[in-house]
């Protein structure tokens, strides 16, 4: 039987109104239970923050899901007081459990501000690994590899 994989677009969809974050897609594959955020452009931290809840608010979202943050296209770094808050958001604590978050990045400058992310969530029921490589990222979440990342 073929899983497909759902797609949502980041947001709140109301009859009254639409709110749309930055370029930001957040997709299930149900085959591999492997959420994807694909981010884009200049990172804002409450539309990261909507595109992290629209996962989280979905009724296929498990606490211990694997998660794949895909930031190489992303152009410019969120601030880092702002990232650091977006690590300890009230809302978020809870909704992971022993779970893998895999952080793909393209540019130096994007690898050291998910480090500090990384480091931030060391206290956090979830596993942060960094990659350049979205294949061995993928691998990691999929527990076909423990290799630790960059």
């Amino acid at each position: 039987m073929q899983h497909p994989t759902v797609t949502r677009t980041c947001g709140v969809d109301d009859p009254g109104a639409t709110i749309v974050c930055m370029p930001a897609v957040v997709t299930h594959d149900r085959a591999t239970g492997i959420w994807t955020l694909e981010l884009s452009g200049s990172l804002d931290a409450e539309q990261v923050a909507a595109a992290i809840g629209t996962m989280y608010a979905s009724e296929d979202y498990q606490p211990d899901a694997p998660r794949l943050y895909d930031a190489r296209s992303v152009e410019d770094s969120i601030a880092t007081r702002e990232l650091r808050a977006l690590a300890y958001r009230r809302e978020f604590i809870g909704a992971v459990d022993h779970a893998r978050s895999a952080i793909v990045v393209a540019r130096k400058v994007t690898f050291g501000i998910a480090r500090m992310y990384q480091s931030w969530m060391d206290d956090q029921p979830v596993s942060v690994r960094i990659f350049h490589d979205i294949d061995e990222a993928r691998a990691w979440l999929a527990g076909e590899s423990d290799e630790t990342a960059d």
